[in-house]
């Protein structure tokens, strides 16, 4: 756990694990969570959290706060080391509304520390259950094999003849059997013992649900994507449809028929009105410009 050794957060995430499994071993990794100092202490903390040994998951995170108390976790370093984490990375930093980059490239979002706690440990009422459904199994078991051989040595005692050298040789096949049902007996409570440990295992690990989680992700991104390019392709063909009604309303457009644009100082000329005798006009051709004085003014 990499958070402050005295917030709020430490405390509710112990709670949660001490309630539910207090199987699982813990190792807090303290650092401050906000302030200026906050940014690079994180990253050092996290560096050790992932090297050390034996760690299943990592959660990092704080209790509620102010956007300016929890700035440290957008910071652009610590969000390149969670996402390159190469274990299982929670974030749990402030409550459910608020949003960091680090909830972003980690591997699962908690919306509060205790709810991380609650993701990565199952309650011990859960395992219990479990513990005891592999052992009544194990019984089960147990009872069928037992009940089997039991009927193989009656099936050899009923075969039983009075010759004495008949008899020494039955006994020495129920030794014999009794010796294997003995040993057979020991090989399946073994085998049914480390079935037990290994489920245990797996029952305390969060990596089944992290990567479960880690799909529906990639598929609400896929879904996200397609969205936006279908919008992006509509409103691009939306603009081509505009540009091309605005292309054909330029007055350029109207030049390149033979038609010229007349101006003077800028001004497009629309009457014969708006000019006099010695004007300069400028005429606007298809191809280049020209420059003129007016010589004579008609239709005023």
């Amino acid at each position: 756990i990499v958070t402050s050794p005295t917030g709020a957060a430490i405390r509710d995430i112990l709670n949660v694990l001490s309630r539910r499994a207090k199987s699982i071993q813990v190792t807090v990794v303290p650092t401050i969570v906000q302030g200026e100092a906050a940014a690079p202490q994180l990253r050092e903390a996290f560096k050790k959290a992932v090297t050390l040994p034996g760690v299943d998951a990592v959660i990092i995170g704080r209790g509620g706060g102010s956007i300016e108390d929890m700035w440290c976790f957008n910071d652009e370093g610590l969000a390149r080391l969670i996402a390159a984490s190469p274990i299982p990375v929670i974030s749990a930093v402030g409550h459910e509304i608020d949003f960091t980059i680090a909830d972003f490239v980690a591997d699962l979002r908690a919306p509060t520390p205790s709810a991380a706690a609650e993701l990565v440990a199952k309650s011990s009422g859960e395992l219990a259950n479990k513990v005891n459904s592999l052992e009544r199994m194990l019984h089960l078991s147990f009872e069928k094999k037992m009940k089997l051989l039991r009927e193989r040595v009656m099936s050899f005692s009923k075969r039983l003849v009075d010759p004495k050298r008949r008899l020494e040789d039955l006994e020495l096949r129920n030794d014999d059997l009794l010796t294997r049902l003995e040993l057979a007996v020991k090989r399946l409570i073994a085998q049914k013992s480390h079935r037990v440990e290994l489920m245990s295992h797996k029952l305390g690990s969060p990596q089944t649900l992290i990567d479960r989680r880690k799909k529906e992700l990639m598929y609400l991104q896929q879904r996200a994507e397609k969205a936006l390019n279908f919008t992006v392709e509509r409103k691009k063909a939306r603009m081509d449809r505009m540009m091309a009604m605005l292309d054909s309303m330029s007055p350029l457009r109207v030049v390149e028929r033979g038609y010229s644009i007349v101006t003077k100082n800028t001004e497009v000329i629309k009457s014969a009105s708006q000019v006099k005798k010695g004007d300069t006009i400028d005429i606007r051709l298809a191809q280049g410009s020209l420059t003129a004085v007016v010589d004579s003014v008609k239709g005023e």
